[in-house]
């Protein structure tokens, strides 16, 4: 059964397009000290994942040919694979990165 229209028109006003939880409500969802340690090994596992394992595309060249915007990228690599290439790494640091 399908609400009358006054009762539909209040549903219809509670919802906003851009409507977020208030920060309020999202700070309550991550409460407490073991829910803190949770999130910092999730963080620490996706840094990893992301450094080692997640090829990038970085932006080497772009110019404008007229209206057109001409984008030219090096290889796909990860920051792992950048840092080790870069010749201003220390060699300290790059051991370090290795035995990860």
């Amino acid at each position: 059964m399908v609400p009358p229209a006054e009762a539909r028109g209040h549903l219809i006003a509670a919802y906003k397009k851009n409507d977020e939880a208030s920060s309020s409500r999202r700070t309550a969802l991550f409460d407490g000290v073991e829910t803190a340690c949770v999130m910092a090994r999730l963080y620490a596992a996706a840094r990893l994942y992301v450094n080692f394992f997640q090829p990038s595309f970085k932006l080497a060249e772009k110019r404008r040919e007229g209206a057109k915007v001409i984008k030219l990228y090096h290889d796909p690599s990860t920051p792992y694979e950048r840092a080790l290439a870069y010749q201003e790494v220390p060699k300290a640091v790059k051991r370090r990165l290795r035995e990860q």
